[in-house]
């Protein structure tokens, strides 16, 4: 049976939320803007696409463990690879924009595995901060928590 650690799932966290976003019809704000963009990503991963994950990174994205765009991207090939089947199912999530920045924390549960049946699964407590530029909202840092899992 595979395990997928909490290094495995650092990519994973950046687009969680996406699930439970993409329905709730966001109002044309800022929070709906950040909603959107993370349910691009996580779009993304589940794809098994970098693409939309790292649009929406800033240039000084950094992890808790201090992963940059270019470790991360490397990570997520990797498992994209070890893990063709990535679901991410999220719940509890707060959006909290102040000016140019904004706070969203949201509760994860990551599942992985080769076959349709998911072999792997953890349950984060994450939190994630997001900064304003040019009128685009990017992804400036993320931190999660255990919560749980297999």
């Amino acid at each position: 049976m595979m395990r997928i650690t909490v290094s495995a799932i650092v990519w994973g966290l950046v687009g969680i939320g996406a699930l439970l976003m993409a329905g709730c019809g966001e109002p044309e704000d800022d929070a709906g803007e950040i909603a959107r963009a993370i349910a691009a990503m996580q779009a993304g991963i589940e794809a098994r696409r970098t693409g939309p994950v790292l649009e929406h990174l800033a240039e000084e994205f950094r992890t808790a463990e201090n992963l940059q765009q270019r470790e991360l991207r490397a990570m997520m090939l990797y498992y994209f690879r070890r893990y063709p089947d990535i679901r991410i199912v999220t719940h509890n999530r707060n959006i909290r924009v102040q000016s140019d920045q904004a706070d969203v924390r949201l509760d994860a549960l990551l599942l992985g595995g080769r076959n349709v049946l998911p072999e792997q699964g953890q349950h984060y407590s994450v939190m994630m901060r997001w900064h304003k530029l040019d009128g685009k909202w990017y992804l400036y840092r993320i931190r999660w928590q255990s919560r749980g899992g297999n």
